[in-house]
């Protein structure tokens, strides 16, 4: 099968260089010529708007069968671009995170308005297009993109972002342009996933809060991934669990709400 790889930021990044654009983009698919079908592997943090949008609108007019494979992450502009395949695989320990298109904008207030304007008409579009893929109403998706969700690959399957996992493992996801919030997450939940990708993203960012001491099982994997964290940030859970519980544990340990 013909392949095409994302592995890096897309467009230009301005401060290094690196990236890929839409007309390298546009290039890679050209050379490959007219083909049946293509594998479209992902690891990629997103970036330009723009030009994840023009890959898009590529690969959605190509005649070929598309199978976009995300092997890391496939986040913001990236996730849209996997959009455009027919098929979504996505690796077990691999993520995808959508979330509101943003910029940075100077001038007068007229053209501050203009590129709120402008940013609104992104979001809508993205949206559009999450939605006619995963089946989603526009308003469920612009609440996930309001929420910055970083979904894990059985949260995308589940929600309709993605088809099927992939086969294999995948790959350490490229987090080199992610927000903070969304990399100390990723770090926190790759820890530990005995007990599935799911619970430790909701336990890592704080969005479930269960009393580990009531499960045994999860009791005993959380405890050695929290200690570990624990150590690095230089202090001991053993006395805080006592007065805290678990709960509190996690919550200061691994930063979450």
């Amino acid at each position: 099968m013909n392949e095409i790889c994302i592995f890096e930021g897309i467009g230009i990044d301005p401060e290094t260089g690196q990236g890929l654009t839409a007309k390298a983009f546009d290039a890679s698919l050209k050379e490959l010529g007219s083909p049946g079908s293509i594998l479209l592997r992902i690891n990629s943090p997103g970036g330009s708007v723009f030009d994840g949008m023009a890959m898009y609108s590529m690969l959605k007019a190509s005649r070929a069968k598309i199978t976009a494979r995300i092997e890391g992450i496939a986040a913001s502009a990236a996730s849209l671009i996997a959009m455009a395949a027919d098929r979504i695989e996505i690796a077990e320990n691999a993520f995808m995170l959508i979330h509101q298109p943003y910029t940075t904008a100077t001038g007068s207030a007229d053209d501050l308005a203009t590129a709120a304007g402008d940013l609104e008409r992104m979001t809508d579009q993205y949206a559009r297009i999450y939605s006619a893929r995963s089946g989603q109403s526009v308003a469920a998706v612009k609440s996930l993109m309001d929420e910055d969700r970083l979904m894990s690959a059985q949260e995308a399957i589940r929600l309709g972002y993605a088809d099927a996992l992939a086969s294999g493992t995948g790959d350490a996801p490229n987090m080199s342009a992610l927000p903070r919030k969304h990399r100390a997450t990723i770090q926190a939940a790759r820890r530990d996933r005995s007990h599935g990708w799911d619970l430790a993203l909701a336990l890592a960012s704080g969005k479930r809060k269960i009393n580990l001491q009531r499960d045994s099982k999860i009791n005993a994997s959380w405890e050695r991934a929290i200690a570990k964290v624990a150590g690095e940030r230089g202090f001991s859970t053993s006395s805080e669990a006592v007065g805290d519980g678990w709960d509190a544990v996690i919550r200061k340990t691994f930063g979450g709400r």
